[in-house]
């Protein structure tokens, strides 16, 4: 398996107002580290979903998504909190 690290550039992560991110990532495999970067919440959403696949694209999405918010924040990934909007959407906590 991949490394979450093996994925991520180790630099330039600084917000700008003049420029948009983009990022992308197979959600096919699942990075080693990934489960253990998702809070109890995420990992109950996860195991919730039938299909392997589907589990293993949440995983991979919500790991990848806390990796990114953590280094342009500057904080430990596993220490993020989020709220979710009527449609589920995660959002970083105030």
């Amino acid at each position: 398996m991949l490394s979450i690290s093996h994925l991520m550039p180790p630099n330039d992560y600084h917000l700008q107002s003049n420029r948009i991110d983009i990022w992308f990532f197979p959600l096919d495999i699942e990075p080693i580290q990934a489960k253990n970067l998702l809070n109890e919440e995420e990992l109950t959403r996860a195991n919730r979903f039938y299909f392997d696949r589907h589990r293993r694209r949440f995983t991979v999405a919500r790991a990848i998504l806390r990796l990114l918010l953590g280094r342009y924040l500057n904080q430990d990934a596993s220490l993020l909190g989020f709220d979710y909007n009527e449609h589920g959407k995660p959002e970083l906590s105030q």
